[in-house]
């Protein structure tokens, strides 16, 4: 019991203070055991409440401009791209609304930024490319609802838009580094950049988890984190003109995959 086994029981007791000792300690370890179960459940609710929390900060800004960009085509009674908008923003708001699962997998999460690209594709005369690379089995890999959408707006916006080019590309890999035992997830853009010194301050921000300009990337941070564990480390690097490349490191201990339906 002194090293943590509280399943350990006494078995045999003398008729006498010694064994009235033994009989305190069983009931003691169960007292114990059931303290501890507790704790982890309380520990568990509170994750799953800390990710609601997150989830909700999310912006809604972008959904107002979509509606505006519908009434726009509306005036212009351009019908066909209000029929494609509004079925591009229908399933954003069946994912994000009616999906009430706080885990999702990353093909239903790669399946709304799709869905979301489109809608930034027809609200700007840039075009975007979302590039995926994917390992089988990690398709069904489990990760936090709307935890890439923050990441790819960052990107368009921060990034690509303001680099005024013609054609933006977003490039994301999840793929696995057996030596390592580690699963890599990256999103890289094509956009302006960031200074070294703007770079590393992003970078102090997210490891205190101070509270900054970037809440998008941040928020993705720290449920990645409350999700995969403390030992899931977060890649930044980028220059002037090169883009930006995040990568997740996270071990493959901490991976679930979900099961494909048996029949």
């Amino acid at each position: 019991m002194k090293k943590g086994r509280f399943e350990a029981r006494v078995t045999h007791f003398a008729n006498n203070e010694i064994g009235d000792l033994g009989r305190m300690l069983n009931t003691m370890a169960v007292r114990i055991q059931d303290l501890l179960a507790d704790l982890h459940e309380s520990e568990d609710l509170k994750r799953r409440l800390e990710i609601r929390a997150l989830q909700s900060q999310i912006n809604p800004h972008f959904m107002y401009n979509t509606l505006n960009t519908i009434r726009m085509f509306a005036m212009m009674k351009d019908y066909d791209q209000i029929n494609s908008l509004m079925g591009r923003l229908v399933s954003l708001l069946r994912y994000s609304m009616e999906n009430y699962e706080q885990t999702v997998t990353l093909q239903q999460e790669l399946d709304y930024l799709e869905d979301y690209v489109g809608l930034l594709n027809m609200r700007y005369k840039y075009q975007i490319a979302l590039q995926v690379e994917t390992e089988e089995p990690l398709q069904r890999l489990q990760i936090p609802k709307l935890s890439l959408q923050p990441l790819i707006e960052n990107a368009v916006f921060h990034g690509i838009l303001p680099a005024k080019t013609p054609d933006g590309l977003i490039t994301i890999r999840v793929y696995t580094d057996p030596e390592q035992n580690k699963m890599m997830m990256e999103i890289r853009d094509n956009g302006i950049g960031m200074e070294q010194a703007e770079l590393e301050k992003l970078r102090i921000h997210l490891l205190r988890e101070e509270i900054s300009e970037n809440i998008g990337m941040q928020n993705v941070w720290m449920r990645m984190r409350l999700m995969f564990g403390k030992t899931t480390q977060l890649m930044l690097s980028s220059e002037p003109g090169g883009g930006m490349n995040i990568r997740f490191i996270i071990e493959m201990d901490s991976v679930r995959v979900k099961e494909e339906p048996y029949e």
